[in-house]
């Protein structure tokens, strides 16, 4: 049995989903880890390996599943033999997901819908035990946010024009002008004190 085929079904064989295991070749690699498409007589699965040594207890899996029982669009995730939330293939820990194609990026995406499944996931019920993340806490700043703003116009997102008025900058809410840019007022009139000190999303 070949590297890829015996991987695969070990794979198969720890999560225990199915029979006829193979490694579709479809393979997506994002900041901390890639994840690969395995198809056996269940179904299509994600197979998610890890750049670094993720965290093993399991905590964001159960965050995920506690999500999507409550409602939040995601796919699940299946538990190892014994329940563990990921089991050791070739000596690293490999997690699996049900498979769900991810579209191209479009701006035609509905960002009220957006909106309502970033607050879902906010909602969700979890008490988790690891420390505070800074990432999570620290004031993203306003420069950052008018970078992200900038970038929101350029690319024409559908609702560039309501995030600035609704979120502000360090410079403006968005204002159009005689000169086609967008003048600035402070922000804080519109926001408050703590525009600058907004905090990015933790889910």
């Amino acid at each position: 049995m070949s590297g890829d085929a015996g991987r695969a079904a070990d794979v198969a064989r720890a999560f225990r989903l199915g029979d006829g295991a193979r490694f579709t070749g479809r393979l997506e690699r994002g900041e901390q880890g890639q994840v690969e498409e395995l198809a056996t007589a269940r179904g299509a699965f994600a197979v998610k390996t890890s750049f670094g040594r993720p965290e093993l207890d399991g905590e964001d899996a159960a965050f995920q599943a506690a999500a999507r029982a409550a409602g939040v669009p995601a796919p699940a995730v299946m538990r190892a033999v014994g329940g563990a939330w990921h089991a050791e293939i070739g000596g690293l820990p490999v997690r699996v997901y049900e498979w769900m194609d991810v579209l191209p990026p479009s701006t035609a995406i509905d960002p009220a819908e957006a909106g309502r499944t970033v607050a879902a996931i906010h909602r969700t019920p979890f008490a988790g035990s690891r420390p505070e993340d800074p990432w999570y806490t620290d004031p993203v700043g306003a420069r950052a946010w008018d970078r992200l703003l900038d970038g929101l116009a350029a690319a024409g997102a559908p609702f560039g024009e309501a995030a600035w008025p609704a979120c502000g900058t360090s410079s403006s809410p968005w204002r159009g002008s005689s000169s086609g840019r967008h003048t600035c007022a402070p922000a804080t009139a519109i926001c408050g004190s703590t525009t600058s000190g907004a905090r990015r999303p933790g889910a």
